[in-house]
C-alpha cells in the first residue's frame, strides 16, 4: 500500500503477518521510497532500539506509551526530528 499511496509516515508495528516491520523498512529503502517511518510497538529492548535507528526508521514509540506520545511523534517526525520514547522516558 505505501507504493500505491505514497504516504508522508508509516506506522509499522515489528510483528505483522506477513512480513516484518524490519522488512517493509528495508523495502522500502530499496525502492528508494520517501516515507518516514516510525516503529510502533509492545516490545522494548536496547538492542531492538538501536536495531531500529539503524534501519533508519525515524522514531519507535511504545505501545504503552501511545496516550503520551504518537501524536507527537507523528508530528516530530514529519517536521524532520527523530522521535524515540526511550529518550523522552
Amino acid at each position: 500500500m505505501v507504493i500505491e499511496l505514497h504516504p508522508d509516515l508509516v506506522i509499522l508495528d515489528l510483528n505483522m503477518p506477513k512480513m516484518g516491520g524490519l522488512s517493509v523498512v528495508n523495502e522500502l529503502h530499496r525502492r528508494q521510497l520517501s516515507s518516514k517511518v516510525l516503529v510502533y510497538t509492545n516490545h522494548y529492548f536496547a538492542a531492538m532500539e538501536r536495531r531500529v535507528r539503524s534501519s533508519g526508521c525515524d522514531g519507535l514509540v511504545l505501545k504503552s506509551n501511545a496516550s503520551d506520545h504518537l501524536i507527537r511523534a507523528a508530528r516530530a517526525i514529519l517536521h524532520g526530528s527523530p522521535f524515540y520514547s526511550s529518550e523522552v522516558a
